[in-house]
């Protein structure tokens, strides 16, 4: 999904998430970033408070408590850089539960297309490796090849890939500015 910011990118996201769920399938949220992961985290908490959540960044050792915690979680939100890394130890840490995913979220999805991408394709890649049947939602605003990054997602799990895109805005975007003095003129004034 290529959509404006506000337009309801993650709206669409949770209706394919409450679609999994009913399907007694796991879900997993990625974010690039740390703090968008913990945000997503927090409002799902209280939006699916009767499934079980896990977050997973780089802070939180996956020690065997946390792992069997993993084992019971419905919904998985993570760090692009996390899933990387979860799929690369796939067989050593036993990720099995990655089998048991109906739905990828890949948010912020634009940042494939820069050179922090390699976490986001790599983790990917393997994830559909180890379960070709699981959906891959992408989402972004700023997302400039769609079609490619669509044909891309069909060649890793050989499943129709749609795309939507939109231009709608829910407020139109206005820009606004002052002028202000030069601030570089150090002649005392």
């Amino acid at each position: 999904i290529g959509a404006s910011t506000s337009a309801g990118k993650t709206i669409a996201a949770e209706l394919l998430i409450d679609s999994t769920l009913q399907k007694n399938k796991r879900v997993i949220y990625m974010s690039p970033l740390k703090t968008l992961t913990e945000e997503k985290f927090a409002d799902w908490k209280t939006r699916y408070s009767n499934e079980e959540l896990m977050i997973m960044t780089g802070d939180y050792e996956l020690s065997p408590a946390k792992q069997e915690r993993l084992k019971a979680s419905n919904i998985i939100v993570m760090t692009s850089e996390m899933m990387d890394s979860r799929t690369r130890k796939f067989e050593d840490e036993r990720n099995e539960w990655m089998k048991e995913v109906g739905l990828v979220v890949v948010d912020e999805a634009h940042i494939l297309t820069t050179e922090r991408g390699h976490a986001v394709e790599t983790g990917i890649m393997r994830f559909t490796s180890h379960n070709p049947d699981a959906r891959i939602l992408f989402l972004s605003a700023t997302m400039p090849n769609l079609r490619e990054l669509g044909n891309w997602l069909t060649s890793l799990n050989g499943k129709k890939t749609d795309i939507v895109q939109s231009t709608w805005r829910p407020v139109d975007l206005e820009l606004h500015y002052r002028a202000y003095p030069n601030a570089t003129d150090n002649k005392g004034k």
